[in-house]
């Protein structure tokens, strides 16, 4: 029997252990990037079942994002997935905003987008409801009128009829007319604050169809 040097065998342990120690670093850093690859899958599949239900939004929800953002762009960042829609801003008023008490018009819907307004309907100046220059109302007159007011209104107020104010209390707004009454607008009172309020409050931001897109630009219907 044969004996092996120990100077020989020194080597042998020495080169094992080199390459056992090798071979388990190797496997130790291959599961760790395994572990990091699962990772990144599993962010990638939750980042897409989250574009997913973005994408499945319905309108409605993204009308209530664009009000909530109130800006052209709502992007959202899904890792490395970018989806984006555009919004709309729908203003009260159609045209440039008023900056006079009289708008003389023959289509009302021409100059104001009244599809969303709460329009309320009176006949007389005593059914005016009650208004102030914070909660500035929208009102049509069905009748024509002719009297005083007995409390300060603030607000738009519409007319196809004959619309005359008397000394009073005042009229804080503007005064559209289909019916010609420009000379009879003397207790009316142009009011920027007025204006700017109803803006506020009957002006919304909108969804704009078709106007989804994921990555390079990928439109989406």
């Amino acid at each position: 029997m044969s004996i092996i040097p120990a100077g020989s065998l020194l080597v042998t342990l020495v080169i094992i252990s080199i390459l056992l120690t090798f071979i388990f670093t190797h496997k130790a850093l291959f599961i760790h990037q395994e572990k990091i690859n699962q990772n990144e899958y599993f962010n990638y599949l939750n980042d897409k079942f989250k574009l997913i239900k973005e994408i499945n939004q319905s309108n409605s929800q993204r009308n209530a994002r664009c009000a909530e953002i109130k800006n052209d762009t709502v992007l959202i960042k899904l890792g490395n997935i970018n989806y984006h829609f555009h919004c709309e801003f729908i203003s009260l008023f159609l045209e440039k905003e008023p900056t006079k008490k009289y708008i003389s018009f023959e289509h009302i819907e021409d100059y104001l987008n009244l599809i969303s307004v709460p329009i309320i309907k009176v006949s007389s100046l005593a059914d005016l409801p009650i208004s102030s220059i914070d909660e500035p109302k929208i009102v049509i007159l069905t009748d024509a009128v002719s009297g005083k007011l007995e409390q300060d209104f603030y607000g738009i107020i519409i007319t196809h009829h004959y619309f005359e104010l008397k000394f009073g209390a005042k009229f804080y707004g503007v005064l559209y007319s289909s019916y010609p009454n420009e000379s009879k607008n003397r207790y009316i009172t142009y009011q920027s604050e007025v204006i700017k309020n109803l803006k506020e409050k009957y002006s919304y931001w909108q969804y704009l169809t078709h106007s989804r897109n994921i990555l390079n630009n990928e439109k989406l219907n």
